[in-house]
């Protein structure tokens, strides 16, 4: 989560979700401190009824622009907890039980949680064991002391994860209440089952990967005001953004990290083959585009989807920067032009180039016609 995102978020959990109150809460957030938020949470379906879970785990990884802060925030953090004498994991950290009541069925929970900070960075961990069981607190220490070893390496950059990496969109002046999803997809050249995946659907996927060590990926639909700023080719802008009207569009983005550059290569190689097989799922139709030539090399795919009850047109991007590729893809209903879809990928090859986005793309100004200077 930006800081533009958890302001939203924000104000929409205060009962007010207007842009005054998202500038508000952002304001408020940068005077903290406040840098980014990354949340992860993975659960174990019951057997007899998956539609249940006896097992979840969370974890959230706050930012902040000093360590002072990040402490300031752990003392927050962990007043009021039921401590539980453990080793200490960072620069400080507080491993406490929990329990509760489910209030979806009722059913008693216990679990653990640890907090530590670690220079910047605030964590928070806690898995619960649905069945009320107890929870194997040396596995849950070591989970954490895995995640302080992450932290050192991002910190210190000798990692860098794709996530800081992706381009987003800047939803904030839509029109209705945007839908987003992100998620690592692979992480260490294991693919993450989703909820709801059938076993054929995760083989399918994971051979789409085909050789990826990690891949990050995520979709964004809202509905946007076209022509509400910007300037694009006049010749290929859609009647919605030519007269200001609201517009439904989707936007998908997907990172694929490779061992090195040699494997990204063949992968891009055999992306006609892959395509052919595969299920895109909302895809109603993708054939090859002509487009100018974005990174290293690309491909570029004209396509037709579904966007929540209706459809729409545009294109898919690949483009390979160096040993990572990124999949581009933006429709509008009523057609979204190549121009918009190029204007993405042109921020997206940069925000590889650099390590990270320093941004976002505003989709109203993507779907506003050219206008010819005046004299």
């Amino acid at each position: 989560y930006s800081i533009e995102e958890q302001a939203r978020q924000t104000a929409e959990g205060s009962g007010d979700a207007s842009r005054e109150a998202v500038d508000a809460a952002a304001e408020q957030l940068a005077a903290a401190g406040w840098r980014q938020r990354y949340e992860s949470v993975l659960a174990v379906p019951q057997e007899v009824d998956p539609t249940r879970f006896e097992v979840q785990l969370t974890g959230n990884v706050i930012e902040y622009a000093a360590a002072e802060i990040a402490e300031e925030a752990f003392a927050f953090a962990t007043n009021g907890g039921e401590p539980i004498e453990a080793d200490t994991i960072g620069d400080a950290s507080q491993l406490s039980s929990i329990s509760g009541v489910a209030s979806e069925t009722g059913a008693a929970y216990r679990g653990l949680r640890l907090v530590f900070r670690q220079d910047r960075v605030l964590i928070d961990l806690r898995y619960v064991d649905l069945a009320n069981r107890v929870v194997d607190q040396e596995t849950f220490f070591a989970l954490g002391q895995a995640v302080q070893g992450r932290a050192e390496a991002v910190l210190g950059e000798e990692f860098q994860g794709l996530s800081p990496k992706a381009l987003r969109l800047d939803l904030g002046a839509a029109a209705d209440s945007p839908s987003v999803r992100e998620s690592y997809e692979v992480v260490g050249g294991s693919a993450i089952r989703l909820y709801g995946e059938t076993a054929a659907a995760l083989e399918a996927r994971t051979e789409s990967y085909a050789g990826a060590e990690n891949a990050y990926g995520g979709t964004a639909s809202a509905t946007v005001a076209g022509g509400a700023g910007g300037r694009r080719a006049a010749r290929q802008a859609t009647p919605a953004a030519a007269t200001g009207a609201e517009t439904p569009i989707a936007y998908s983005l997907a990172l694929y990290g490779f061992p090195d550059e040699g494997a990204a290569e063949d992968w891009l190689a055999e992306l006609d083959t892959r395509l052919e097989q595969a299920q895109l799922p909302g895809i109603l139709s993708i054939s090859a585009a002509e487009a100018p030539t974005y990174g290293d090399e690309s491909l570029a795919y004209e396509l037709n989807r579904q966007i929540g009850d209706g459809t729409g047109s545009g294109y898919r991007v690949y483009v390979r920067v160096g040993a990572e590729i990124a999949t581009v893809e933006f429709a509008a209903t009523g057609g979204a032009p190549l121009a918009a879809v190029e204007a993405l990928v042109n921020q997206q090859v940069e925000c590889l180039q650099r390590g990270a986005c320093q941004g976002e793309a505003n989709p109203a100004s993507l779907l506003a016609p050219e206008t010819e200077p005046t004299e």
